[in-house]
């Protein structure tokens, strides 16, 4: 009798570590993903103000081409995701 209690113990420890390990796993995740969509609404903002302010510097074709192919990618980014 003493055995069941024993292994039911040691079960019951197992499932409770398992437990915190997905709690655990799953609060790091969250964290991670909080910081990647703070980073990519800063790079969201940062990114075309970069460009812009080029093309309004620079007076030079070559740069205002290139923003343009820019923002026509990133537009199309924006939309696919």
């Amino acid at each position: 009798m003493s055995d069941i209690k024993d292994e039911t113990s040691v079960n019951i420890d197992t499932a409770a570590k398992s437990v915190d390990m997905i709690k655990d796993y799953y609060n790091r995740e969250h964290k991670r993903n909080k910081d990647r969509i703070k980073y990519g609404i800063i790079a969201m903002l940062v990114i075309p103000i970069i460009f812009l302010t080029l093309l309004f510097v620079v007076n030079s074709s070559k740069v205002s081409c290139n923003v343009d192919c820019f923002f026509i990618y990133y537009k199309r980014l924006s939309y696919c995701h």
